[in-house]
């Protein structure tokens, strides 16, 4: 995460009349965030207008001083020595394949290597393969409610997740019940 700040001289606060020049008024502003993942959305667009858009790109950008965190807290979150270590080397390995240091050329295109352990091995049935790893004893930790908060799955279309939600359904035991929403209501 990236802190900007836009100074605020001291002799602004003694003379108003200078104000009006400065960025901001002369008060001190404080922008936070990964600016590789907030961009904005322009309309009709393309990547060009979406790139000029950033503060980086902005006359501002050289009235900013960067400050970096350099402790990530959520990487403290784990309760024991393994789980932290395994915790940090995750996100090591994800900062890694963002910054592009993790990729390989292939057929003129530069793809991510990710390490085999974060890896599910290619199957005949990739969406199982997918749940069996994530919910590993499904039904042993049906009941346990931190089975289920500690983990997801994220997919890139509601179409994907109609199917994951369908193939989990069927591995449930039980009689499926439907609730309906309180926006919706029931004909007839």
């Amino acid at each position: 995460m990236r802190l900007l700040t836009v100074p605020c001289e001291r002799h602004l606060q003694d003379d108003p009349s200078m104000v009006s020049d400065k960025v901001f008024r002369g008060k001190v502003v404080l922008f936070g965030g990964d600016f590789r993942q907030i961009l904005l959305v322009i309309t009709n667009g393309g990547r060009q207008d979406v790139v000029n858009s950033t503060i980086n790109a902005s006359y501002l950008w050289e009235k900013c001083t960067v400050l970096r965190l350099t402790v990530n807290m959520r990487l403290e979150s784990g309760s024991t020595q393994s789980e932290k270590k395994e915790i940090q080397d995750f996100a090591a390995n994800i900062l890694d394949i963002r910054n592009e240091q993790l990729v390989v050329e292939r057929m003129d295109n530069l793809l991510p290597v990710f390490p085999d352990e974060m890896l599910i091995q290619e199957t005949e049935d990739d969406v199982g393969a997918i749940i069996d790893d994530t919910y590993p004893d499904l039904l042993r930790n049906l009941w346990n409610p931190s089975f289920f908060q500690e983990k997801a799955i994220l997919a890139p279309t509601h179409e994907m997740i109609d199917i994951i939600n369908q193939l989990m359904l069927t591995m449930l035991i039980g009689d499926e019940k439907e609730y309906e929403s309180s926006d919706s209501f029931l004909l007839g």
